[in-house]
């Protein structure tokens, strides 16, 4: 009797502990609603991202000059296993090599990334409001200590 109640007690405490969402799979296909092209409020800075395969989002970071499109940073969020990676290389930076940041998981703030052996950003999070709004958060050190940027961006209609 001893064993069934410490057996049914280890098994409510579990029930009791609060659910954190794990990353992968389920979580990448959450991300999937990154597709499209989304513009930053009050500005010509973009961000387009398009499925590339069942495991893998392709995107880049530009802004309009005129008529000129000009390219900031090539994009990908790829799935591999149970982890997810956002992987950005950055036009004229860290001589041309991708930033890889690993998944940290989901909160009420969105879908985190991290890498702590990168300036800046160090973290970068991507909260989506609804359909057609996100929000993204770059922190980091940066030249007079942390640093905080905030994108807050709508999809373009196609």
């Amino acid at each position: 009797m001893k064993t069934y109640y410490y057996g049914l007690s280890f098994i409510l405490l579990h029930l009791a502990m609060p659910v954190v969402a794990q990353p992968g799979a389920q979580d990448f296909a959450r991300l999937k609603q990154l597709a499209g092209t989304w513009q930053a409020e009050n500005s010509e800075e973009y961000e387009c991202w398009h499925l590339t395969g069942g495991n893998t989002l392709s995107g880049m970071g530009y802004r309009l000059d005129g008529k000129d499109t000009v390219i900031n940073e090539r994009l990908e969020l790829r799935l591999s296993g149970d982890s997810i990676a956002y992987i950005a290389t950055v036009i004229r930076q860290n001589e041309g090599k991708p930033v890889i940041f690993g998944y940290k998981g989901q909160n009420e703030q969105g879908f985190i990334f991290e890498n702590m052996e990168h300036d800046f950003p160090q973290t970068i999070v991507y909260r989506f409001d609804n359909d057609d709004r996100i929000g993204i958060i770059l922190t980091g050190e940066g030249d007079k200590g942390k640093k905080t940027v905030r994108f807050n961006m709508h999809r373009k209609k196609e």
